[in-house]
């Protein structure tokens, strides 16, 4: 689980003007692209849902294994 972007785009303008109190005071970036991060990861995402106007992001994921990865073979 971990907080970042909306999935709502009108809320994304208020997340970036107010990241800069949230690192300040709360030590994280209220507009970091979660989604995003992961899919660049080493992680298969098999399953996401956002909660809380579509900030909240709830992934299950795995890391990926050789056999996962598009393109190669055995």
């Amino acid at each position: 689980m971990e907080h970042g972007k909306s999935s709502f785009q009108l809320l994304n303008p208020m997340l970036n003007l107010f990241d800069p109190l949230y690192v300040r005071f709360i030590g994280c970036h209220a507009n970091r692209d979660i989604s995003e991060l992961l899919r660049q990861s080493q992680l298969r995402i098999d399953r996401h849902e956002q909660h809380w106007a579509g900030m909240v992001h709830l992934f299950w994921a795995r890391p990926v294994r050789q056999i996962d990865k598009p393109g190669q073979t055995e």
